[in-house]
Protein backbone atom coordinates (compact mmCIF):
# COMPACT_ATOMS: atom_id res chain seq x y z
CA UNK A 1 0.00 0.00 0.00
CA UNK A 2 1.54 3.25 -1.11
CA UNK A 3 -0.11 6.65 -0.78
CA UNK A 4 1.16 10.19 -0.82
CA UNK A 5 0.26 11.46 2.65
CA UNK A 6 1.17 14.61 4.50
CA UNK A 7 2.99 14.24 7.80
CA UNK A 8 -0.18 14.93 9.77
CA UNK A 9 -2.16 12.37 7.75
CA UNK A 10 0.54 9.74 8.21
CA UNK A 11 0.66 10.33 11.98
CA UNK A 12 -3.14 10.11 12.20
CA UNK A 13 -3.12 6.86 10.18
CA UNK A 14 -0.43 5.37 12.44
CA UNK A 15 -2.35 6.35 15.58
CA UNK A 16 -5.51 4.76 14.15
CA UNK A 17 -3.67 1.55 13.29
CA UNK A 18 -2.08 1.44 16.75
CA UNK A 19 -5.49 1.94 18.37
CA UNK A 20 -6.88 -1.01 16.39
CA UNK A 21 -3.81 -3.24 16.88
CA UNK A 22 -1.82 -2.09 19.98
CA UNK A 23 1.06 -4.56 19.46
CA UNK A 24 1.69 -3.45 15.86
CA UNK A 25 4.58 -1.03 16.67
CA UNK A 26 6.32 -3.70 18.76
CA UNK A 27 5.89 -6.29 16.00
CA UNK A 28 7.31 -3.85 13.46
CA UNK A 29 10.27 -3.12 15.73
CA UNK A 30 11.01 -6.82 16.18
CA UNK A 31 10.71 -7.48 12.44
CA UNK A 32 13.09 -4.60 11.71
CA UNK A 33 15.55 -5.92 14.29
CA UNK A 34 15.49 -9.37 12.67
CA UNK A 35 15.99 -7.77 9.25
CA UNK A 36 19.04 -5.89 10.55
CA UNK A 37 20.46 -9.11 12.03
CA UNK A 38 20.04 -10.99 8.76
CA UNK A 39 21.54 -8.16 6.71
CA UNK A 40 24.53 -7.83 9.06
CA UNK A 41 25.19 -11.58 8.86
CA UNK A 42 24.92 -11.51 5.07
CA UNK A 43 27.43 -8.65 4.86
CA UNK A 44 29.80 -10.46 7.22
CA UNK A 45 29.66 -13.61 5.07
CA UNK A 46 30.35 -11.54 1.99
CA UNK A 47 33.48 -10.11 3.63
CA UNK A 48 34.85 -13.47 4.84
CA UNK A 49 38.46 -14.08 3.89
CA UNK A 50 38.92 -16.49 1.00
CA UNK A 51 38.89 -20.18 1.84
CA UNK A 52 42.30 -21.82 1.92
CA UNK A 53 42.42 -24.84 -0.37
CA UNK A 54 44.27 -27.80 1.10
CA UNK A 55 46.77 -29.64 -1.02
CA UNK A 56 46.00 -33.16 -2.08
CA UNK A 57 47.52 -35.74 0.24
CA UNK A 58 47.89 -33.46 3.26
CA UNK A 59 45.83 -33.95 6.37
CA UNK A 60 45.09 -31.30 8.90
CA UNK A 61 42.31 -30.26 11.22
CA UNK A 62 39.03 -29.76 9.44
CA UNK A 63 35.94 -27.93 10.52
CA UNK A 64 33.71 -30.92 11.13
CA UNK A 65 34.24 -32.26 7.64
CA UNK A 66 32.56 -29.25 6.06
CA UNK A 67 33.50 -28.46 2.49
CA UNK A 68 33.10 -24.86 1.41
CA UNK A 69 32.71 -23.97 -2.22
CA UNK A 70 33.14 -20.43 -3.47
CA UNK A 71 32.64 -19.14 -6.97
CA UNK A 72 35.62 -18.02 -9.02
CA UNK A 73 35.23 -16.38 -12.39
CA UNK A 74 37.26 -18.48 -14.79
CA UNK A 75 36.50 -18.92 -18.46
CA UNK A 76 37.56 -22.58 -18.54
CA UNK A 77 36.54 -25.43 -16.23
CA UNK A 78 39.48 -26.94 -14.36
CA UNK A 79 38.57 -30.62 -14.65
CA UNK A 80 41.74 -31.70 -12.88
CA UNK A 81 40.84 -29.72 -9.76
CA UNK A 82 37.29 -31.05 -9.79
CA UNK A 83 38.58 -34.60 -10.13
CA UNK A 84 41.03 -34.12 -7.25
CA UNK A 85 38.31 -32.69 -5.02
CA UNK A 86 35.92 -35.54 -5.84
CA UNK A 87 38.62 -38.13 -5.29
CA UNK A 88 39.59 -36.65 -1.93
CA UNK A 89 35.94 -36.54 -0.89
CA UNK A 90 35.43 -40.16 -1.93
CA UNK A 91 38.53 -41.22 0.00
CA UNK A 92 37.25 -39.41 3.11
CA UNK A 93 33.86 -41.12 2.78
CA UNK A 94 35.52 -44.52 2.41
CA UNK A 95 37.64 -43.86 5.50
CA UNK A 96 34.53 -42.88 7.47
CA UNK A 97 32.70 -46.03 6.42
CA UNK A 98 35.66 -48.20 7.49
CA UNK A 99 36.03 -46.51 10.87
CA UNK A 100 32.69 -44.95 11.90
CA UNK A 101 34.04 -44.10 15.38
CA UNK A 102 36.22 -41.29 13.96
CA UNK A 103 33.40 -38.96 12.98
Amino acid sequence: MSKDLSDDEAIALRKDATAQEPSLPQQAGRAFSQLETVMTAALARRQDPPVVVSRSGTRGKRRGGTIRVRALARPEIDYERIARALLEHAMDEMQKSKDPKKD
